[in-house]
């Protein structure tokens, strides 16, 4: 009657493991379990607040609006029914140990609560100890140093095309240090009864505790199985206990320090006919990088001190994170002072190709996302600050040759885009609609784990940069003729 706590333990476990705003934890990582118990516990600390993105009733005051316990197999023969039920306490969790076993599929954890307090309304018709007793009304219950050691046994199923986990087993075990009741309206309000079935009630609550230990967990497992089966009907079982964070969008010019260094008028022109072309074409593009802190108009090349851009999308990744980023008003600090360190150009192969290093980029943005997280909902809108620290772009333009009224111009056929950095710090404001706890979380997730998140998000941030940028250099290319170029 008073063992609910569990369902939702693991409701703040599976959200542990796979939820936007707790810490990630992945299984390959020889330190899964101790990270993994440290997620449930933050997850815990995170669930003092209801979070309505998913779902999610806080803890500290949880509710539960019916319940029933059938009677015991000992001296206690009563049918407990309970509604309305508030349960106190749960916030105050500690999580003893977390598992999972992927191979055998078994999820295990216990937890002590030092203090947990059931309220609700009680209707019971039974015996106790041979004695009949009926009553209904308010009732409390207090368990002292609860704890909870649960096993869960799964399977995968396939539905349409992705796996999903099924309970197949449910085990539980209950202990409590101690445990106090109270029953009001007992015998239809008769005190004196009532009185001494509570005096009963707490001087043998440890007989009384055993008795309905095992119809209490039957109760308990039949409520979690369905609730905990809900959950797994949403989340995909490879996503479960992998964490891919929020997507970057890293948007960013650069590439137009290249295009123009064969403006005779104003950068050293470079023939590809000579032996030192590539050193040419090197001095070329770190001029241009000059000539681009005040914008070449000519060319409708903007200035790169600060690179404005009126809005850039980033569509859903091809894992578990399915948002769609937009970006408006964006601002890109730090592209003047890019470092050139590599460019050339095969004119047989109409490859060109250009490395640079940008000592510190910075993005500024409104942001805004809208889409699932390990099949979750997250939303978002506000500013954005993203840092990136000797970040190298490898960009190689593959390129076509077509004649437009006599002149040969040239064309991207394709556009290859390799980016690394060593670090990235990011902040998001206004995540969850406002929710500062779970904002803080996100962000300092991204910052503590940048490299698993840059890593994840490189191809999907690579191709929304080449999908930005290709357009703006065709413009340049369908300028310049192709034998001026070189």
């Amino acid at each position: 009657m008073h063992f609910l706590i569990v369902s939702v333990g693991l409701l703040t476990l599976c959200r542990a493991c796979c939820g936007a705003a707790f810490a990630y934890c992945k299984y390959t990582d020889p330190n899964f379990d101790s990270c993994f118990k440290d997620s449930f516990q933050k997850a815990i600390k995170l669930l003092e607040n209801d979070i309505p993105e998913y779902g999610l009733a806080n803890l500290k005051v949880y509710k539960i609006p019916a319940l029933s316990i059938q009677a015991g197999s000992g001296s206690v023969h009563l049918i407990q029914n309970y509604k309305n039920v508030e349960l106190l306490g749960l916030s105050d969790a500690t999580v003893i140990s977390a598992h999972f076993d992927k191979d055998k599929k078994i999820l295990s954890f216990s937890i002590l609560i030092p203090n947990l307090i059931q309220r609700a309304e009680y209707e019971v018709n039974g015996k106790l100890m041979a004695l009949p007793v009926v009553g209904h009304g308010p009732s409390e219950l207090q368990l002292e140093n609860v704890e909870m050691t649960t096993e869960v046994g799964l399977e995968e199923e396939n539905r349409e095309g992705l796996m999903y986990y099924k309970i197949t087993s449910y085990k539980l075990d209950l202990k409590t240090s101690h445990l106090r009741s109270r029953f009001d309206n007992l015998f239809d309000g008769n005190k004196l009864l009532g009185d001494n079935i509570n005096r009963v009630l707490n001087d043998e609550w440890q007989i009384i505790f055993n008795d309905v230990k095992s119809s209490t967990e039957a109760a308990y497992s039949t409520v979690l199985k369905d609730y905990v089966q809900t959950f797994f009907n949403h989340v995909p079982a490879k996503d479960l206990f992998y964490r891919v964070e929020i997507m970057i969008a890293v948007y960013n010019i650069i590439f137009l320090t290249i295009l123009c260094y064969s403006d005779g008028a104003k950068i050293n022109f470079c023939k590809s006919t000579k032996p030192d072309f590539n050193n040419c074409l090197k001095k070329s593009a770190e001029e241009v990088l000059v000539l681009l802190k005040e914008g070449i108009p000519e060319y409708d090349l903007p200035n790169l001190t600060v690179f404005k851009a009126p809005k850039i999308t980033v569509q859903a990744g091809i894992g578990a994170v399915e948002l769609i980023q937009h970006y408006e008003n964006v601002e890109i600090y730090g592209l003047s002072e890019a470092i050139v360190k590599d460019v050339y150009f095969d004119k047989d192969k109409k490859i060109f190709g250009l490395t640079v290093t940008i000592p510190k980029f910075t993005l500024k943005a409104d942001y805004s996302v809208d889409g699932k997280l390990l099949a979750l909902p997250v939303v978002g809108s506000g500013p954005s600050l993203l840092e990136f620290y000797n970040l190298e772009m490898k960009n190689v333009l593959y390129l076509e040759e077509y004649t437009r009224d006599g002149t040969i111009y040239y064309k991207i056929k394709t556009y290859d885009l390799d980016l690394s950095t060593s670090k990235m710090n990011s902040r998001f404001d206004n995540m969850f609609n406002g929710n500062k706890l779970l904002g803080d979380n996100i962000n300092k997730l991204l910052n503590d784990e940048w490299e698993i998140i840059f890593k994840d998000t490189k191809a999907s941030t690579e191709k929304a940069y080449k999908e930005a940028i290709q357009p703006y250099i065709q413009k340049f290319l369908d300028k310049v003729p192709a034998a001026e170029l070189f």
